[in-house]
């Protein structure tokens, strides 16, 4: 990305003063972000001015403050959640915390979650899983989504040209829609706990099961076997009874809960899976905008299903294993939220928004008061990249990390 124009107009700006006008602005804001123009802690961002360019620089740094803090709170869950699996496996504080001390978020979350807790996990299950055979994690994907509401207020804020009628929650053709369908869904059908399922339950399943039980089964067998009459607990197939999560069914009609797909008559106007920039609004506000909608996806927490069989090794590696288990089910669900939210979509979203910075270059050269702003916003764009590529690293070793084969000895 080149920031190098950015710099440069501001060098040149200051060297050339911008004329006498723009220098009895006290120069010296130039050389500080205060607290009153932007301020990190609370998310705010102070007026610039009425003009287009300060409209778009004032919505940039808004979708700095955003995306900065979007970037800390990943950061802060998969660190806890890397923590907790790595206790349970045996490692201590120590050993998940930076060596060198460090405490930017990219080094907390390469040392929680990198190849000490990564190598511990592969460890613990080649100790416990027979060779040959793997350990199995089966989980409902989590679902994201962002606000078209966000976005309209972000476009009315930064171009005034926007048509407010035109930035509605409708789809464009081949996305899936999102909502409440009174008639003709196709798709999935998702219903909510309580309601009469013959489909994937998130949750406990009460009634017959077409798949493993890990529960209580009435009829065949329980934990990672199928369950041939009625079972109480999570169930991996299809559960037909009641399920105290979310139910979700193929849906080729009627749908009493939310369609996931295409509907023929939306209750209300669906929810999208993508949001395309309106034509009203130019690529400068789109890009803070969508940055701003982005690091503000609301996901649904996926359940988790741990399948394994006979284990082996000796009594200590199928405690640890046991104590695996019981923390990947608690803790991996962030883990698979932080895959998406830190995956490729995030990680090129902040490095395209970044760029957008040259387009503001002349702009910001003509405002003294946003110059250090300018510098500040460089300086997160560097941090903000480093801790979405490493929340992307990490997550894909650990889900590696678990899909590994078991080498223990089953003893007779």
């Amino acid at each position: 990305m080149n920031y190098r124009n950015l710099f440069l107009v501001i060098a040149t700006a200051g060297l050339l003063g911008l004329g006498g006008a723009a220098l009895s602005c006290n120069l010296s804001d130039a050389t500080t972000c205060d607290e009153n123009e932007m301020n990190l802690e609370t998310g705010f961002v102070g007026d610039f001015g009425n003009t287009e360019n300060a409209r778009k620089i004032e919505a940039f740094f808004k979708a700095v403050v955003a995306v900065q803090a979007k970037a800390h709170d990943l950061a802060t869950d998969l660190v806890t959640a890397c923590k907790n699996i790595g206790t349970a496996v045996g490692l201590t504080d120590a050993e998940l915390r930076p060596a060198d001390g460090a405490t930017d978020d990219a080094a907390l979350v390469n040392a929680a979650c990198g190849s000490t807790l990564q190598n511990r996990i592969r460890e613990t299950i080649q100790a416990a899983i027979p060779r040959g055979a793997f350990l199995s994690l089966t989980y409902v994907p989590p679902e994201c989504e962002g606000s078209f509401d966000a976005y309209a207020s972000c476009a009315a804020e930064c171009n005034v040209s926007v048509t407010p009628g035109t930035l509605q929650a409708s789809c464009e053709p081949g996305t899936i829609g999102i909502g409440e369908c009174s008639a003709g869904c196709s798709g999935q059908c998702w219903l909510e706990a309580g309601a009469a399922c013959n489909g994937s339950c998130s949750a406990t399943c009460t009634g017959s099961c077409g798949g493993a039980c890990y529960g209580t089964c009435d009829g065949t067998a329980v934990d990672g076997t199928t369950c041939a009459g009625e079972c109480v607990g999570q169930c991996s197939g299809t559960c037909t009874g009641s399920c105290s999560g979310t139910c979700v069914v193929e849906a080729s009609g009627g749908c009493t809960g939310e369609c996931h797909g295409q509907c023929d008559v939306w209750v209300e106007p669906p929810r999208c899976e993508v949001y395309a920039r309106p034509p009203e609004v130019d690529a400068d506000c789109h890009a803070s905008c969508q940055a701003r909608v982005s690091a503000n996806l609301t996901c649904t927490r996926p359940s988790l299903t741990v399948e394994y069989g006979t284990l082996g090794g000796n009594a200590d590696a199928q405690a640890r294993f046991a104590a695996l288990v019981t923390a990947l089910r608690d803790n991996y669900p962030t883990v698979l939220v932080a895959t998406i939210e830190a995956g490729g979509a995030i990680v090129d979203l902040v490095r395209s928004f970044f760029n957008a910075l040259d387009a503001f270059a002349d702009g910001i050269a003509s405002m003294v008061d946003a110059f250090a702003c300018a510098v500040k916003a460089l300086q997160i764009s560097a941090q903000v990249t480093l801790t979405f590529q490493a929340s992307a690293s990490v997550c894909g070793g650990v889900t590696s990390s678990v899909a590994v084969e078991g080498s223990a000895t089953v003893t007779p």
